[in-house]
């Protein structure tokens, strides 16, 4: 693992603390900005306690997951070099 970078975690329990929206902000923008992969956020929000803090917010949650790319889309997008 590298260093600096929290482990799952500590990610956890900080999502934990924060108010239900700013995780569902939170994941609209590594949504928005494919700046993670689906799995990533799929693990980060499958523990019980995480899934009651949004669950009010599910089904936007799950628009948000059908936002990602899939792994082979994305590697086709970086491997077009075109302008």
């Amino acid at each position: 693992m590298l260093q600096g970078v929290p482990r799952w975690a500590e990610i956890h329990r900080s999502f934990l603390r924060l108010k239900p929206d700013y995780t569902v902000e939170y994941i609209w923008i590594m949504s928005r900005y494919q700046a993670c992969k689906r799995e990533d956020i799929e693990d980060l929000i499958r523990t019980p306690a995480i899934r009651s803090l949004i669950s009010d917010h599910m089904t936007r949650v799950n628009e948000l997951l059908k936002g990602f790319r899939d792994a082979e889309e994305s590697s086709d997008i970086n491997d077009d070099k075109s302008p």
